[in-house]
């Protein structure tokens, strides 16, 4: 894998790590739902479809390579967008 593909991929798990945390966040009344026939169904079908997504453009764009950096990313979009909305949630609640 050349270095052009390798800084591409890492900048998309970045941001797909990102987009991931915001959609759980704006799901997140389904994924805690009382009934918990409910909660399993959409939580299995809420990370199934991310995890489709993740490994279709992985392999439209980037021919199916998977980086272990890719993945650290990955968890690395996640957590910024946690410290950026838990900052958010702070000045708007003042």
């Amino acid at each position: 894998m050349n270095l052009q593909m390798q800084i591409s991929l890492s900048i998309f798990s970045f941001l797909y790590g990102i987009f991931f945390a915001l959609t759980t966040t704006f799901s997140f009344k389904l994924l805690h739902h009382s009934n918990l026939w409910i909660r399993y169904l959409y939580t299995f079908g809420f990370v199934m479809l991310h995890i489709l997504i993740y490994f279709w453009i992985l392999r439209k764009f980037f021919y199916g390579i998977l980086h272990p950096y890719s993945i650290l990313l990955l968890s690395l979009g996640v957590l910024v967008e946690h410290m950026i909305s838990a900052r958010v949630e702070i000045r708007v609640k003042r």
